[in-house]
């Protein structure tokens, strides 16, 4: 698909490009790239596109653009240490089990930081997940908090046969090099060390916070995300590479 064939869709859709932005969960400025030949839609986007072009109805009436031609204006958000584009603010608040861990480690006090699928959402990439990966501090003091967090929220092994408790205790955190359980909360993976990156004190190294609520998540930053995700090696990962470079 090229920029002639998106310039069309928007057309027939009869929004601006920011409307189509909002339509398609991505930054105006990829919009603007796609229809200056600078980029060529991929993934989840270039799936949206190919249906807005046979069902135009379809994506509008999925979509919050009320009045296409007319998008909502964009509201001022509290001064955060990162400016999201206003995609990913969307997609991020639309995560209700990511934001609930979220809520709950950050109340709990647990040093962490968010990578993975949820981070790329944090920093504006196409797509939802409600499966929270977070690297985190392994300091006895933070362990302990880690733990009662993770007995508070009915915590099983993902995975196991049956629904096996997951016994959360400080030495099992200190000692598993990664942990995939579901909690009443979501799906939630605990990791020691993010590939590419490293351990907690490198991936915090490698992050800031990203206002989401009024709260602040600490989270790799869109450098940091792309390494990791170019060390896994990964099919999908080298995929959705090109859309996080595409926002840089």
């Amino acid at each position: 698909m090229g920029a002639r064939d998106v310039q069309e869709i928007r057309a027939r859709l009869g929004v601006p490009q920011s409307a189509l932005a909002m339509l398609l969960n991505v930054s105006i400025e990829l919009v603007q790239a796609w229809e200056a030949e600078r980029r060529v839609p991929r993934g989840p986007a270039l799936r949206l596109l190919e249906i807005a072009r046979s069902h135009p109805d379809l994506l509008l009436k999925k979509s919050s653009v009320g009045a296409p031609a007319k998008p909502p204006a964009r509201a001022t958000p509290a001064r955060p240490s990162v400016t999201l584009p206003v995609a990913a603010s969307r997609r991020a608040a639309s995560a209700t089990s990511a934001d609930a861990l979220l809520r709950g480690l950050l109340s709990q006090g647990v040093a962490f930081v968010t990578v993975g699928g949820v981070a790329a959402q944090l920093r504006g990439a196409p797509g939802t997940t409600d499966d929270l990966d977070i690297v985190y501090d392994r300091t006895p003091a933070n362990l302990d908090r880690l733990a009662t967090f993770l007995k508070g929220i009915q915590t099983t092994l993902r995975g196991a046969p049956g629904t096996i408790p997951f016994a959360a205790d400080p030495r099992t955190l200190a000692h598993t090099a990664v942990l995939a359980l579901d909690t009443k909360l979501g799906p939630l993976d605990l990791r020691q060390r993010i590939a590419g990156i490293g351990d907690f004190a490198a991936s915090r190294s490698n992050s800031s916070t990203v206002s989401l609520g009024g709260r602040q998540i600490p989270t790799l930053t869109l450098d940091a995300i792309i390494v990791s995700k170019r060390a896994t090696g990964r099919s999908k990962d080298r995929e959705e590479v090109r859309a996080l470079e595409a926002l840089r």
